[in-house]
């Protein structure tokens, strides 16, 4: 998984514990990536991120549809599970 994010997105630094527990506790199954878009512009632009925090999940090199703007760990495992 790889998170668009910027350090002055406070939905960004809210969400990111969350991002962080589903990484520990699924650590044999999900990598979590972080993307400053303020440092990679080109990539942000490449998968269409219009909006931070966007979570876009990768199976075999793919890209699944994004997550805009996740408010809650359960938001986002729900996400998760119908990307499989």
């Amino acid at each position: 998984m790889v998170d668009f994010w910027a350090p002055w997105c406070g939905y960004c630094r809210r969400i990111s514990p969350a991002l962080e527990q589903i990484g520990e506790d699924r650590e044999d199954s999900v990598q979590i990536g972080k993307i400053n878009i303020d440092e990679q512009m080109e990539l942000a632009e490449r998968f269409g991120v219009m909006t931070i925090p966007t979570m876009i999940l990768f199976k075999d090199g793919k890209a699944g549809e994004p997550l805009v703007a996740a408010q809650t760990r359960d938001q986002i495992e729900q996400w998760m599970q119908e990307q499989q």
